[in-house]
């Protein structure tokens, strides 16, 4: 697919088919409090909530073991 090509199939998406884009490749790690403990959520591109860890360490390791790419968000 050209360049032009693929400038042209990310504009005919709708919104929604653009938020499901990568949501079963990329996850990302969102820091939170559970009964004034920390953890860990393991989130989908969409934002849904995967899972729930006790450490960063042991997130990033289920993000990997699963296949998907972790990304940080600005």
């Amino acid at each position: 697919m050209t360049q032009s090509e693929t400038q042209q199939f990310f504009k005919q998406l709708d919104p929604q088919d653009f938020l499901a884009l990568g949501i079963e490749q990329v996850a990302y790690i969102r820091p939170m409090k559970i009964e004034d403990q920390s953890a860990f959520a393991i989130c989908a591109a969409d934002g849904t909530t995967l899972s729930v860890m006790e450490s960063y360490e042991s997130a990033l390791g289920a993000i990997h073991n699963n296949d998907m790419d972790v990304t940080t968000l600005q």
